[in-house]
Parts: C-alpha cells; sequence; structure tokens
C-alpha cells in the first residue's frame, strides 16, 4: 500500500508543477531511477500493480509496466514539451551520467547564449 501512496503522490506533485505556469517552457526530465528494484518487484510478482491501478497488462511485464507509467504521467500535462521520462538504475553511474549529460547539452542548445 506504501508503494500506491508514493506513486500517487508523484503523480499530483507532478500535474501540480507541471502544469505550473512558471514553468510553461521548462524541460522536465522524470528519473526512475530505481528500476533495478521496480524490476525485481515486478518479475517476482510481489508487485501490488496489477492489483491496485488500473493496468491490465501482464503484472511481470516490465515493459508495458514502463509505458503504463509514461502515459499516466503523460496524461497529467497533455500540452507541455518537451517532457522526457527516463528509467535507470541509480547504482548504475553511467546511466545517470549519460541522462544528464543529454538534458545540460538539450539545455544549452536552446540558450540564447549556448552556454
Amino acid at each position: 500500500m506504501i508503494s500506491q501512496n508514493k506513486m500517487y503522490e508523484a503523480l499530483t506533485v507532478f500535474q501540480d508543477l507541471g502544469n505550473c505556469t512558471h514553468f510553461k517552457d521548462t524541460t522536465i526530465v522524470i528519473c526512475f531511477t530505481r528500476m533495478d528494484v521496480f524490476k525485481r518487484k515486478l518479475l517476482s510478482g510481489t508487485s501490488p500493480i496489477a492489483g491496485l491501478w488500473d493496468f491490465d497488462g501482464v503484472s511481470t511485464d516490465v515493459t508495458a509496466a514502463q509505458v503504463y507509467f509514461t502515459k499516466k504521467f503523460e496524461d497529467l500535462v497533455p500540452h507541455r514539451h518537451p517532457l522526457h521520462i527516463q528509467y535507470l538504475d541509480a547504482t548504475n553511474t553511467q546511466d545517470v551520467r549519460t541522462v544528464l549529460a543529454d538534458v545540460f547539452s538539450e539545455s544549452n542548445s536552446k540558450s540564447p547564449s549556448g552556454h
């Protein structure tokens, strides 16, 4: 039940921030950083995704769960661009470095000075 509440909280906070006029021109990156734990729970059948959410896929299908949660977040801010959702294992420092490099590269390419 705690996991469900944390995800609901994340969705609610994201909806509020994602639709805030102060951030309308801001790139938003959502990083799901504990994919190792998420995958383990799904594959073991201990994740409550099938019983607690409106998820209609196979409860052990990691890709289907990622698509499902990506759509959940995207649907909260349908007019927002750009929105990037990343699934990574935070213990894999190369994953984290790659995401941060991509975000900073995109951000710098859009700044008026290029810095």
